[in-house]
């Protein structure tokens, strides 16, 4: 990746770009300085202001359903439960697909993050749905190695012994978690403690 830093100040333009090899401090200074005066995290993870700017800035409703879509995902993925609440507040697609192919819900169980879980699923979100992979909430909740996480999905109706299109089961993502409390609450929910993946490998392995 390339880092573009700009600066224009009273007439005088400079311009320096990186490569994220050996910057050197300065810039790296510089360019933290410009982060911080722009209040450009609002655009990148997401604070207070970010739904009300966009809101401001989108009056058509149809196009304010599709930009607040969009980030749904993402503000799962980088933001906090609070702006999650506020973009679902809006009337959201709950199953919009962005980054790597995951809805909110996935990113938000793979985060680890129960008070996100639970409002997604309280809105309405889809504990069945897959991505590409054939992955759902409930292994990369399983992954997270969060307990309360697993329980919810579960409660919500997510199978135990869920697999993805590899074989992988939430089983076998919760074992490489290293949390011994999420393997008991699957095997406790019917999870098959030997099916093994299109490797051969098990559980245990």
């Amino acid at each position: 990746g390339t880092t573009t830093t700009s600066i224009e100040f009273a007439g005088l333009r400079k311009v320096v770009s990186d490569d994220w090899v050996q910057v050197p401090p300065v810039l790296t200074s510089v360019q933290d300085a410009v982060l911080k005066y722009s209040h450009s995290d609002q655009w990148v993870k997401g604070n207070e202001d970010t739904i009300q700017g966009l809101l401001d800035e989108t009056p058509d409703l149809v196009v304010r359903r599709g930009v607040l879509s969009a980030i749904l995902p993402r503000a799962a993925m980088y933001a906090d439960t609070e702006l999650v609440a506020q973009a679902l507040r809006q009337g959201v697609d709950l199953e919009r697909r962005a980054v790597w192919g995951g809805t909110a819900l996935m990113h938000a169980a793979e985060r680890g993050i129960p008070g996100m879980v639970n409002v997604l699923l309280c809105a309405g979100a889809d504990v069945h749905a897959r991505d590409k992979e054939g992955r759902s909430a409930l292994i990369f909740g399983a992954h997270s190695g969060n307990r309360t996480v697993v329980e919810l999905l579960l409660s919500a109706g997510a199978r135990a012994d869920e697999r993805d299109k590899y074989g992988d089961s939430a089983l076998m993502a919760a074992a490489a978690s290293g949390n011994p409390e999420c393997v008991r609450l699957l095997l406790k929910g019917g999870a098959r403690v030997n099916a093994r993946n299109r490797r051969r490998q098990t559980a245990l392995l």
